[in-house]
């Protein structure tokens, strides 16, 4: 038994970045709007990409309090280090 926990792999890093907006007073038919993207690429430690992505976000409140929420994403091929366990790169 692990009782400290389980670790999936020990061969990668993540490099991410999340910009933002909010407003929260209310401005015209909206209570409040929130708009935020995302970017991230992963890479093991012999520098292999094993995955790069990005991701548009939104979201607001009318003044009914009705909601709505979009978003799109985008995640490039990966390649795997795990898929075959510790053969070679599995994309």
């Amino acid at each position: 038994m692990n009782d400290v926990g389980f670790q999936r792999d020990a061969d990668s890093f993540i490099n991410w970045a999340w910009v933002g907006y909010r407003q929260t007073s209310p401005q015209g038919p909206f209570r409040n709007w929130n708009l935020n993207t995302n970017a991230w690429i992963a890479r093991n430690y012999d520098g292999d990409r094993g995955s790069l992505g990005g991701n548009v976000n939104s979201s607001l409140m009318l003044k009914n309090f009705w909601r709505a929420y979009a978003g799109v994403g985008r995640d490039s091929p990966a390649y795997s280090g795990q898929m075959l366990r510790g053969g070679p790169l599995f994309l």
